[in-house]
């Protein structure tokens, strides 16, 4: 094993990846705000207006599904809710923001659409589960495999030597990186995720994911990856599908049934989405 990284060092020498934009924070300081108000969250977005144009498309897409025009962000997010609306804006200006990274050897296209299938498939799951805010799950989808994009910028060496080795052995790529330098790249996004100030529940959720979890969250995250992986829904450097944790499964308690509605209408908008969310990219 090559000497061990530390996440925590490691995001910190990323620079300005721990630092979104001032609308991001302002947009993720109201999720600590328990008495936020409908009013509040539409005057932290009309900060950006190019930020409110794409969340009219969003609000009157497929995706949501919505009857009726949407015209004016205050409604978008009557409707909506605060909550589900703030999580839209956050991925949308998550994305934006890692948006320029690279992994060698991985189509920067194909790898925000594997993290956009993970984040609508996510959202259904928890939708099919009848959740609160099933919004929350889109976000995590999103940014799941963040911490790749960090460790290809900060140790391309090691990110590359790992990927080498996934491709020639039978273990995953998180078991290769973690062989080589004690960490994989799902560590290194739930301490970027937290440096940037994101809730506990979605850093946790982002870093276990890969871990056959049981939480509800990552467990969600973890069945929509593989899920990902088995229908070739973009490609974020994995080149086998990983096991699916019958835990996970069971933590979800999914049906195949109820498993293959929640695919068929995740690949029903993802195209449309696509072409919404990585139009930038």
């Amino acid at each position: 094993m090559a000497e061990k990284l530390d996440a925590q060092k490691l995001v910190a020498s990323a620079g300005k990846l721990a630092s979104p934009p001032t609308v991001f924070n302002r947009i993720n300081e109201t999720m600590n705000d328990q008495h936020i108000t409908m009013e509040g969250i539409v005057e932290v977005i009309r900060v950006d207006p190019a930020l409110v144009t794409r969340l009219l498309k969003i609000a009157n897409s497929p995706m949501l599904g919505f009857p009726g025009r949407i015209d004016e962000i205050d409604r978008a997010v009557m409707i909506l809710g605060t909550k589900h609306m703030r999580d839209l804006a956050l991925a949308m200006l998550a994305l934006d923001h890692f948006a320029g990274l690279t992994a060698a050897g991985v189509d920067p296209a194909s790898f925000w659409r594997h993290s956009l299938g993970v984040a609508i498939m996510g959202r259904g799951i928890a939708a099919k589960r009848r959740e609160f805010n099933p919004e929350r799950l889109f976000l995590m989808g999103l940014l799941h495999e963040v911490g790749s994009l960090v460790l290809f910028q900060t140790q391309p060496d090691l990110a590359k030597a790992a990927l080498e080795l996934h491709r020639v052995t039978n273990q995953s790529l998180a078991a290769c990186e973690r062989s080589l330098f004690g960490i994989d790249h799902s560590d290194i996004g739930m301490e970027l995720l937290r440096q940037m100030g994101l809730p506990k529940g979605i850093y946790e959720a982002v870093g276990s994911h890969h871990a056959c979890p049981q939480g509800a969250d990552a467990a969600t995250v973890h069945v929509a990856d593989v899920i990902c992986h088995a229908l070739e829904l973009g490609d974020s450097g994995e080149c086998k599908v990983p096991p699916l944790g019958g835990a996970s499964w069971e933590a979800l308690g999914l049906t195949v049934a109820s498993m293959e509605a929640v695919i068929r209408d995740s690949e029903a908008v993802l195209e449309h989405t696509e072409r919404m969310f990585l139009a930038a990219t």
